[in-house]
């Protein structure tokens, strides 16, 4: 069965977003504030490969071009991989290749990568997979090779699963069990099945990375008199805070 992703165009984070951020931009600003040290390091060192899984209409991809000399791009739904072609052709890209699969089944051959970026994927892949995922994942990367996945970020001492849905022009979402997670990995019924991750479990499935760093980030609580002085991503990545806060985390894994 080919696989199609649930929340088509993106309606449902696109609304939750417009619903509950706090101040206009925060969104962006919150995810480069998590991604600035990868792109920091890659100015300086120019890499060869880089390989984006699940990557949706290429937003990120395009991001990540310009330090790279080889770009593998791999998205399973095919209306989405097509509004990235259109996306790629705009931006001028051509050093690009495009797949319609999952890392699992890409035949991408062992240790030829430099850069793995996962972002905003294992959360709504079925659970049994993501082991598979990174082993491949470590499979493919050249020695001190690097990966990095963001995913939704379970500010409870395990991971749960919900399933968010819009009723009346607002979003919301349920806490659902693991099976029925699994189940609505692909629905007609417009419902994003999400599961959250805490900082512990994504190092579990990473264990056979050297992890770099780790990081959460968009905190959607409303806007405060002091988010005009303070960056409230650095405040939440302090340590007492960071395993509480944060509706998304970051991490960083280096092959040994």
């Amino acid at each position: 069965m080919k696989y199609f992703y649930p929340d088509v165009d993106d309606k449902l984070i696109v609304s939750d977003i417009k619903q509950k951020e706090p101040f206009p931009g925060y969104w962006n600003r919150s995810e480069n504030f998590a991604l600035s040290g990868i792109i920091s390091f890659l100015k300086e060192h120019p890499q060869q490969r880089f390989i984006d899984v699940g990557a949706g209409e290429g937003r990120l991809t395009i991001a990540f071009t310009p330090f790279f000399r080889e770009i593998i791009f791999l998205e399973p739904d095919i209306l989405r991989l097509e509004k990235a072609k259109n996306n790629f052709f705009r931006a001028g890209i051509k050093n690009i290749q495009i797949k319609q699969t999952t890392l699992q089944n890409s035949g991408i051959e062992s240790n030829s990568c430099d850069l793995i970026l996962i972002s905003h994927v294992i959360q709504h892949v079925e659970t049994s997979t993501l082991s598979e995922i990174f082993s491949m994942a470590y499979k493919i990367l050249k020695k001190d090779g690097k990966i990095i996945v963001t995913t939704s970020h379970s500010r409870r001492i395990n991971d749960y699963y919900s399933k968010v849905s819009m009723k009346a022009g607002k979003i919301k979402s349920k806490i659902i069990s693991e099976n029925d997670f699994n189940n609505l990995v692909m629905n007609e019924d417009g419902v994003l099945p999400v599961h959250n991750f805490t900082i512990k479990s994504l190092k579990n499935y990473l264990s056979n990375f050297v992890i770099e760093k780790t990081l959460v980030f968009h905190e959607m609580f409303p806007k405060t008199v002091f988010d005009k002085w303070f960056n409230r991503d650095e405040i939440i990545n302090w340590p007492f805070f960071r395993h509480i806060t944060g509706r998304d985390v970051y991490v960083l894994a280096r092959k040994n």
